[in-house]
């Protein structure tokens, strides 16, 4: 399992990843090997980590909000983007080419700071929909973005892991 590092809001995670094949072929798929044959192992790499980019909050609390699609930040509640560069993450899946593969991430990460205090990373969400096929050459890009959660009077490095799983289907 490797651990690679996102930053949120001055937040550190390890991204977990592990990429599992599964054994059995698919029927009346124009792809599908027979289930003797041996398929390419799949393997996860991130190629951009996921960071949000520094945010204060008020007594209420707030969210930072990360676009998927533009990569742009939003801050709600009682929060403000304080400026720097916030980044979507994206994942690189590579496998055998053109079959179908199940991808999965949490939902929502606790993350702690080294005094205690808590925040949370909720909707982790792909550009992707849930039928997942590899290309022609192997490979499947996911990006992925969330929403980070803060209450009110929270600061500090918050750390946490984010697992992610691909199977072949």
């Amino acid at each position: 399992m490797e651990r690679l590092y996102f930053r949120f809001a001055g937040a550190i995670l390890a991204l977990g990843l592990s990429a599992l094949s599964a054994t059995a072929g698919m029927a009346l798929d124009p792809f599908a090997m027979p289930v003797d044959e041996a398929r390419r192992p799949l393997r996860i790499a991130v190629s951009t980590g996921l960071e949000f980019a520094p945010v204060a909050t008020g007594p209420a609390g707030g969210d930072a909000n990360l676009d998927a699609h533009s990569g742009e930040q939003r801050a709600g509640g009682d929060a403000v983007t304080l400026g720097g560069y916030a980044f979507r993450g994206e994942v690189t899946i590579e496998g055998e080419p053109g079959q179908s593969i199940c991808v999965d991430m949490p939902r929502i990460i606790e993350l702690s700071s080294p005094e205690g205090a808590t925040a949370r990373v909720v909707k982790i969400a792909s550009t992707l929909g849930p039928a997942l096929r590899l290309g022609i050459d192997g490979r499947l890009v996911l990006k992925f973005c969330a929403r980070l959660e803060i209450d009110g009077g929270l600061d500090g490095n918050f750390r946490g892991r984010v697992p992610v799983t691909a199977e072949y289907q």
